[in-house]
């Protein structure tokens, strides 16, 4: 007497995953695929490859598809009343089409799918006896999670920003990935192999379960064994990467590496834009004395945190340029900043104080930030004073004066200078507290920096007359600073 059919556990929690990875659009697409669809678009892009005269071996997709269609037939009753099956065979006509237009993609995805199909057993030839076995729908089970999880990876890689401009780098991690599911499919291939040809079902029971326990013990362990590898991997090449930009870190709390002047600004649009999801900031914050080679600086820094917002592209980076023994300069930068960008999904770049600089290295800093291809998902904020030489490099490009949101600057000094001065009052006498704060409002004329340098300088005093001698002699202007 057949035994009970169960679903196991492994196909929900597979296509959970999948299904948590894809968006909206796409889901809709694969509900309604149909195994007959894919054999049709397979066929389809056969033709138009053979129209080209870049047919190369498509052919060797075959096994995989009828694997699939077989396998699917298998766990049609098991999967009966749910919407498991579409999301088998669904993907790969997505994929299909996705990397049609790029052979080299093309060509790897049906390597990987004759690999796949080379490792899948005859599903056609299994007894029904068999079929109904606790232990077998289980081994199913792992087919199904191995299948998906292949369409998971590979859907995150096709769908990916700009997966083409690194295909070669991007394509050598996945397939890191894609051996170790190739390998759960032979040991699960063997395992049905053998059960499939055992001529007493009820005798080769215990073995079998014994065989299950083995594999699903080993499976466990070679997938924890897989993600440290691949993550020591990735780690490698991030660390290689960043030494070669010349990173000895990446910025990350900006309020501790500046604070004074139209600086404060900036920080907290970084700070903001840093808080929304699926948005990216890098920033520089240019000092007095520019560094050797500015140019190289600024951008090697730009890279980095850029990098540092998708380090997916750090074995890109290496491959292309640091491991070829080419250095850091201003081309390969912006080759890399340009790839970068259009791998994230909306970046914005600041960079604070050029008019800190002498004017040569300031306008070729401002002449290659301008030369970056701005988008609606890349924008450039430039701050500093108004100087005749940046606002002619900056023509009529938009820009916002402080001075025309003097009452909105104010009230943030106000609120500045107010929180600032509430531990003082504890230590000087009040009306003296009071005359200082009237005293720094209405002489601070926008001047961030200056009011900061005013606070800075009284924090250190300890009496009332050192408190006296600054409200009577009251510095005006950062010159008398």
């Amino acid at each position: 007497m057949a035994q009970q059919m169960h679903l196991p556990a492994s196909f929900e929690l597979a296509f959970r995953r999948l299904k948590d990875q894809i968006d909206e659009d796409d889901a809709r697409t694969f509900h309604s695929t149909t195994m007959k669809d894919v054999w049709d678009a397979a066929k389809h892009i056969e033709r138009q490859l053979e129209q080209r005269r870049s047919l190369r071996g498509f052919n060797r997709i075959r096994p995989f598809l009828t694997g699939i269609e077989q396998y699917s037939n298998v766990v049609a009753v098991l999967c009966n009343q749910t919407p498991y099956l579409p999301f088998l065979w669904a993907p790969i006509k997505l994929f299909l089409q996705v990397a049609l237009g790029y052979i080299s993609a093309l060509e790897s995805l049906i390597d990987a799918y004759a690999m796949i199909g080379d490792a899948m057993p005859r599903f056609d030839r299994l007894s029904a006896a068999l079929r109904d076995e606790p232990a077998f729908q289980h081994v199913i089970g792992l087919f199904y999670a191995d299948i998906l999880e292949f369409h998971r990876r590979a859907y995150k890689f096709f769908r990916r920003r700009a997966w083409t401009m690194v295909f070669g780098s991007l394509w050598k991690t996945f397939n890191f990935r894609f051996l170790g599911i190739l390998e759960n499919l032979r040991k699960h291939r063997n395992l049905i192999d053998s059960e499939a040809n055992a001529i007493n079902i009820a005798e080769s029971r215990a073995f079998r379960t014994s065989q299950l326990d083995i594999i699903s013990s080993w499976r466990a362990q070679r997938a924890d064994e897989i993600d440290k590898e691949e993550r020591n991997r990735l780690n490698t090449h991030i660390r290689e990467t960043m030494a070669w930009l010349g990173a000895t870190e990446i910025p990350e709390d900006v309020l501790t590496r500046i604070g004074k002047g139209k600086s404060v600004l900036c920080a907290k649009v970084i700070e903001n834009i840093q808080a929304k999801a699926g948005m990216t900031v890098a920033f520089y914050f240019c000092h007095h004395n520019p560094p050797p080679n500015a140019i190289t600086e600024v951008l090697g820094s730009i890279s980095t945190q850029l990098l540092a917002a998708n380090t997916n592209l750090a074995p890109f980076v290496l491959e292309t340029f640091a491991s070829n023994g080419l250095k850091p300069s201003r081309k390969a930068l912006k080759e890399i900043i340009s790839t970068l960008l259009d791998s994230l999904e909306s970046v914005r770049l600041i960079v604070d104080g050029v008019d800190e600089w002498p004017q040569d290295e300031a306008a070729e800093v401002i002449d290659e930030l301008l030369s970056l291809k701005t988008t609606t998902r890349f924008k450039i904020l430039i701050a500093s004073r108004r100087l005749s030489m940046i606002s002619a490099k900056l023509g009529v490009k938009e820009a916002m004066r402080l001075e025309d949101h003097a009452d909105d600057v104010n009230a943030s000094i106000s609120a500045f200078v107010g929180s600032s001065l509430g531990q003082l009052r504890e230590r000087f006498n009040g009306s003296l507290v009071d005359e200082l704060q009237r005293q720094i409002l209405d002489k601070a004329n926008l001047m961030f920096l200056w009011v900061k340098l005013i606070l800075f300088t009284v924090e250190s005093l300890h009496f009332d007359q050192d408190l006296q001698d600054i409200v009577e002699h009251f510095p005006e202007g950062l010159e008398a600073m």
